[in-house]
This record gives C-alpha cells, structure tokens and sequence, in this order.
C-alpha cells in the first residue's frame, strides 16, 4: 500500500456549544477594580499583561466604572446576549461621547462669564 500523495492532517475538533453565563463587560471592570483596590495588581499595565490585550482597552472598560450608579446596576443585571450587544461598551462609548459633546457646545452658547451664569441660573 503507497501512502504517496496523502497528507496528514490534523483533527479538528468541532465545537460544541457550552451553556455559559453571558455577561456584560462591565463585571470585568468591577473585577479588575476589586484586583486594584485589594492590591493584587498595581496597575491597568498589569491587568492588560494578564488579560492579553492592550492597555488601552482595559482603560476603555474601566470607564464604564464612571457611568452613573443606576446604569452600571442595570448592565450588571443583564443576562441576554442580545441586550448585552444592544448595551455593548462600545455603543455606550459612544453614547456618552456624544453626550459629552452636547454638554460642551452648551456651555460655549451659554458662556462661562458670572453675568450670563446669573441670568440663568435661579437666584436663591
């Protein structure tokens, strides 16, 4: 028998769907800040090194921590994969940048001087 032309190959395994808890990113940030807070590691550097990615987006989870108390419970609280997409860091990354944004070109038509503040501003 003459095995010429036959190549080896490799077993792919195939994948077998596993039922696992799909979480929200924002448990990462919360864990990550728990490492911080109780000195496991020193710094978001070391969280990348340990997680394999890049330092750039630990931070961009960690900002999730800055939202307001009632958001990050509600995304905390999600459990469906497609609410978690509808919810992803990324969009809501946007969101707030857009929000930002707004907040900024407010305060430029509002200006910064007491005398136009006084004007807007109730008197006590």
């Amino acid at each position: 028998m003459s095995y010429m032309g036959l190549v080896a190959r490799k077993s792919v395994p195939q994948r077998i769907p596993v039922n696992t808890l799909q979480r929200h990113i924002i448990h990462k940030a919360i864990e990550w800040k728990s490492m911080l807070d109780g000195g496991i590691v020193t710094s978001l550097n070391e969280i990348a090194k340990k997680e394999g990615l890049s330092r750039a987006r630990v931070t961009q989870v960690m900002n999730l921590l800055k939202l307001p108390v009632e958001v990050k419970t509600f995304l905390a609280g999600l459990d469906d994969s497609l609410e978690i997409r509808r919810h992803s860091e990324r969009k809501l990354r946007k969101e707030w940048l857009l929000q930002k944004r707004r907040i900024i070109l407010r305060n430029k038509k509002i200006g910064s001087s007491p005398y136009r503040m006084a004007k807007i501003l109730p008197s006590n």
